[in-house]
This record gives C-alpha cells, sequence and structure tokens, in this order.
C-alpha cells in the first residue's frame, strides 16, 4: 500500500498575503499603541535613504496606509500571483515580485529627488510588486481575457494585454497630472520591471516551463508614498494602489 505524498509547500502567493497582513497588524500596534516612528524607519524615503536605511525599499512593500489599501494590494497579489507563481516557479515569482517592488521604489524616489512636491512624500504599499505581477502575468498570458468590475460596479471585458496597456497609461497620466496621493512612478516602475523580466508568452504547462527567460536581475524600472497609497475567463475588480502618500 502507498503512502499518500507529503503535501506541497504552502505557495508563495499565500505566504505573501499572510505576511502582508501580519505586517499591517504589527505596524498598527507599534504606531498606534506604543507610538514608534514606523514611518521614518520604515516606510520609503528620500531622508531615510539619505541616513542610509537601504531597509526601507523592502519594509515599505509591507506596509499599508489602511486596511483598504492593504485589501485592495493582496486582492491584485491574489488573483495574478497564482498563475504567474505557477508559471514562474517560487523562487523566479519571489524574486520577479521583489524586484518589481525595489526597483518601483527606485523610480518613485528619482521622482522625489527631480520633481520634488507630490513625489518627495514617503511612501508604503506593496502596489509596485503587485503591479509588476499583473505586467508578468499579461507578457505571460498576453491573450487570457478578463472581466473588471470598474469601481466594483461596472463590469468591462478586456484582454490581459490591454490591461497592461491601461494601467500604464493610467500610470504616465498619473505622472504627468499628479492631483491624487497614488504612486505613480512605482507603479511605472513596478509593470516595467515585471514585463521586462518575462520577455515571452506562457505556452507550458507549469513551473516555468514555458517561459523563454526571466532576468533574475530586473531591469531598471522604477511603488508607492507613505503619506500616499500604492488598489476560462476571470473576474477582477479594479484597484488603487496609494501613497503616505500610500502606494
Amino acid at each position: 500500500m502507498r503512502r499518500a505524498p507529503f503535501p506541497s509547500r504552502r505557495s508563495a502567493t499565500v505566504t505573501l498575503l499572510i505576511v502582508n497582513v501580519v505586517a499591517f497588524l504589527a505596524q498598527i500596534v507599534l504606531s498606534s499603541f506604543l507610538h514608534y516612528p514606523t514611518d521614518a524607519y520604515f516606510a520609503l524615503s528620500l531622508e531615510g535613504l539619505r541616513h542610509g536605511f537601504v531597509w526601507q525599499l523592502l519594509t515599505y512593500q509591507f506596509m499599508h496606509g489602511g486596511v483598504i489599501h492593504l485589501l485592495l494590494n493582496c486582492w491584485a497579489i491574489f488573483m495574478f500571483g497564482r498563475e504567474v507563481e505557477e508559471a514562474l516557479g517560487r523562487k523566479n515569482f519571489l524574486t520577479l515580485y521583489f524586484s518589481s517592488g525595489v526597483m518601483g521604489g527606485l523610480v518613485q524616489m528619482l521622482a522625489g529627488l527631480l520633481l520634488g512636491g507630490h513625489f518627495a512624500v514617503p511612501v508604503v504599499g506593496a502596489s509596485a510588486g503587485a503591479f509588476g505581477l499583473i505586467a508578468a502575468f499579461a507578457v505571460l498570458f498576453p491573450e487570457r481575457p478578463l472581466t473588471l468590475l470598474l469601481f466594483f460596479i461596472i463590469p468591462v471585458n478586456m484582454r490581459a494585454k490591454f490591461l497592461l496597456l491601461i494601467s500604464a497609461l493610467v500610470a504616465l497620466l498619473g505622472i504627468a497630472f499628479p492631483i491624487s496621493n497614488i504612486a505613480d512612478a512605482a507603479h511605472l516602475g513596478g509593470m516595467f520591471t515585471g514585463s521586462s523580466s518575462c520577455d515571452m508568452p506562457y505556452t507550458g504547462n507549469g513551473r516555468g516551463s514555458g517561459v523563454r527567460h526571466l532576468s533574475t536581475h530586473a531591469r531598471w524600472s522604477g511603488s508607492h508614498p507613505t503619506t500616499q497609497c500604492s488598489g476560462g475567463k476571470t473576474n477582477l475588480s479594479w484597484m488603487k494602489i496609494c501613497r503616505r502618500k500610500n502606494s
């Protein structure tokens, strides 16, 4: 009689969701109850990088501007991350996700350094990584039909490649006309990293067999601010990510 195989490891996508929720709860306890300056040390900011707080490029990805901000980013990670992880494998998936977050943060900081003002505020949120996953999904499965619920109400049908195009255009418009607390430069950087890391549509049967190349060193691209926010057929809801401005 054969033994049942050992259960597979929890997916990296699910692990990311759990870590984001735990980090958000820790953020609330530290800032609201213990009055610890979490934004100063863990949100991504030009001032922090000037002081050598390079860990902010990672920690800001686990901070959020509120429950809705957290839920929208987790939704995006869950909806797009599962198939990207299956296509690329766990290690490459995590490399792509965190590279998108880091490069998105760097692009946002570069925009803050060059343009100041709206772009120079501290940034929090997982949106650069989430947009990296959306971009990777669109490159791997460009013809996949999606149904988006615009503002969670209006159904809009489109293919994955057009979702990426529209997301990039929205980010560019947000950079050109910065009227909200969305970290658009971070989003654009995350999208560029995610798409440039996967340079061929996925045609295999899982675990990266259909991917020609996944760059282990994501190309320069550019997630959002603290006091800014980074939000068959697949059913989705439109997401916005904000800056602290939330990203």
